[in-house]
């Protein structure tokens, strides 16, 4: 199973696996960045542990090739906890973390030595900014559980 996982083209995720609809951005990166072929195989995801094989035309539309694969979830988790730092590092830390197959990653709020001081709508934005990266991490290797 996990060799299938290795061998697609491409990986996405979708809201639902009965009927995946990939997403305009995700579109978009297979047929005209990747330039997935319709012959191509791709794996499909829904975020928890439950993934398929399938084909993606032109027109976007995703056609199933295998039967539903369910993956175990961890049996033990890990979570790491690390405190913001300037700059782009914490999207580092975040997309090398979901790489390395973290489970749960929590960024601390500022401590007292913290030089990073995030308002509530910084907050908000920077949060959706992590799980964007570890959407995209977790794409680029072929996680079936999201973080």
């Amino acid at each position: 199973m996990i060799d299938d996982l290795r061998r697609s083209s491409a990986h996405i995720f979708v809201a639902s696996l009965e009927n995946p609809v990939a997403s305009e951005d995700d579109q978009h990166h297979l047929l005209k960045v990747l330039r997935v072929k319709s012959t191509d195989q791709i794996t499909v995801s829904n975020g928890f542990g439950k993934w398929l094989t399938a084909t993606i035309s032109r027109s976007g539309d995703i056609s199933a090739t295998s039967d539903l694969r369910s993956e175990d979830s961890p049996r033990w988790p890990l979570c790491i906890a690390f405190a913001p730092v300037k700059g782009e590092k914490p999207e580092l830390i975040v997309q090398k973390l979901t790489e390395l197959g973290i489970d749960e990653i929590i960024p601390l709020a500022p401590t007292i030595r913290s030089v990073v001081r995030w308002d509530t709508a910084k907050a908000s934005k920077q949060t959706e900014r992590l799980q964007r990266v570890a959407h995209e991490a977790s794409m680029q290797s072929r996680r079936v559980w999201l973080p």
